[in-house]
């Protein structure tokens, strides 16, 4: 499976893409712009989408990529309030999962292996 991370925290992401890289494909981008060429250049199964980024909002980066590729499953993470992000009518749309920071990583790998194809 290919995970694509979005978080403008390089350490955080960083970090997150070496926990997952015994298991997955992983790629890091640290902005919205990166995320989209990363999209364009790459087939991803899952995206990791931080909701505040410094060039466009998590939430309309979810609607870009979800155009660009419908069958992307999109986790948001966030340090805000999951509740709140939740009644975003946008998040509701674009996000199937919602994370918070800091990520628990057993939640996460749980996540992730329930989305692995069966082998």
């Amino acid at each position: 499976m290919n995970v694509l991370i979005v978080d403008d925290n390089t350490e955080a992401a960083d970090l997150l893409a070496e926990l997952l890289a015994d298991d997955y494909v992983v790629r890091t981008t640290h902005s919205g712009t990166q995320a989209l060429k990363a999209v364009n250049e790459e087939r991803f199964d899952v995206a990791l989408v931080d909701i505040m980024l410094p060039d466009v909002p998590g939430v309309e980066l979810a609607e870009e990529l979800r155009a660009r590729s419908p069958a992307l499953v999109m986790i948001a993470i966030s340090g805000s309030s999951l509740d709140e992000l939740r009644a975003h009518q946008g998040a509701r749309a674009n996000f199937s999962h919602f994370l918070q920071k800091p990520i628990d990583f057993e939640q996460l790998a749980g996540l992730l292996s329930g989305l692995s194809p069966n082998d």
